[in-house]
């Protein structure tokens, strides 16, 4: 069983012991050959298997990741034309220092539409970022804020 299955499914109340919520990112189709669940199985399907067996899996968001870093730096290509090819190219072929260097340039304000356009372009980022916009607070608001319901924990990827 992959490390990240056997923590959602057993370390919950390890992770978070405070009770706060925990976000599991899953490669989506390698968690679906983990589970020996066909590609095309539905993405609540997956989600429910993540689930099974696990405690405290109330306190538990599932994101299936459907794009990778490659395809994060293919979108940057297509929505920042001013970047230069070869550091596009660069990141491409894994130069973590140059993924690095080029996300980083992206956390800017006056990049805000760039990133916009990069989240367009990939719904499943899209729904990443998302959650964690929500779910991540400050430790004082943590306290108290209900777990997700299993409706909050679907794949919102398209």
């Amino acid at each position: 069983m992959p490390k990240l299955l056997k923590a959602c499914r057993q370390d919950i109340d390890l992770i978070a012991d405070d009770g706060r919520s925990v976000i599991a990112v899953f490669d989506n189709d390698e968690i679906r050959g983990d589970l020996k669940l066909p590609r095309n199985a539905p993405d609540e399907l997956v989600i429910q298997r993540i689930r099974e067996g696990g405690k405290h899996s109330d306190r538990l968001f599932v994101v299936l990741l459907k794009q990778n870093m490659e395809s994060v730096i293919q979108a940057v290509r297509q929505c920042d034309g001013s970047i230069d090819p070869k550091r596009l190219d660069s990141a491409l072929k894994k130069s973590l220092l140059e993924r690095d260097a080029l996300l980083n340039g992206l956390t800017v304000e006056l990049k805000r539409p760039i990133r916009d356009c990069i989240q367009e372009k990939m719904p499943s980022f899209r729904a990443l970022v998302e959650l964690l916009c929500r779910e991540i607070v400050p430790r004082s608001k943590a306290r108290g804020r209900p777990g997700p319901s299993s409706k909050r924990s679907r794949s919102k990827a398209r």
